[in-house]
């Protein structure tokens, strides 16, 4: 099991949405073994990727300003440097379309928020889980 903390880049426009994952970060305990970095839409995202070291793991909501999840996830994927990157997609939309969509970027996953509650606490706690048991390119 890893002792080492995990950089989670979190694209976010709702900061009610980042509050709720903090804390739910919190409550599971995964908040000492995640560093969550935060953007609040697809371009700075890629700000973001550009000057510092890859995530671990991306957790990217769909409907967001200026560029959008799956706007964000098809550059990533047009990245040499990027393309293998974990992408989880973490929304509020359950249209089967998006689903879809998202599954055809090879997303590792895709999460509905839910309420802020109970439901949150288990998605932080499955992606620990997830980190403590991968391997990461």
């Amino acid at each position: 099991m890893a002792s080492f903390v995990t950089e989670v880049l979190l694209i976010e426009d709702d900061k009610l949405d980042v509050e709720a994952f903090k804390r739910a970060a919190k409550k599971s305990g995964a908040s000492e073994k995640f560093s969550i970095a935060w953007v609040s839409n697809g371009e700075e995202a890629i700000e973001y990727l550009n000057e510092c070291d890859r995530p671990k793991i991306i957790l990217v909501d769909l409907n967001m300003p200026r560029m959008n999840g799956f706007e964000f996830i098809s550059w990533i994927r047009s990245q040499p440097n990027l393309r293998d990157s974990v992408i989880f997609v973490l929304t509020s939309s359950d249209s089967p379309r998006d689903l879809k969509q998202a599954y055809s970027y090879n997303i590792a996953g895709y999460l509905v928020k839910g309420d802020y509650g109970t439901h949150l606490t288990e998605i932080v706690r499955m992606l620990d889980r997830f980190i403590q048991t991968v391997e990461f390119p």
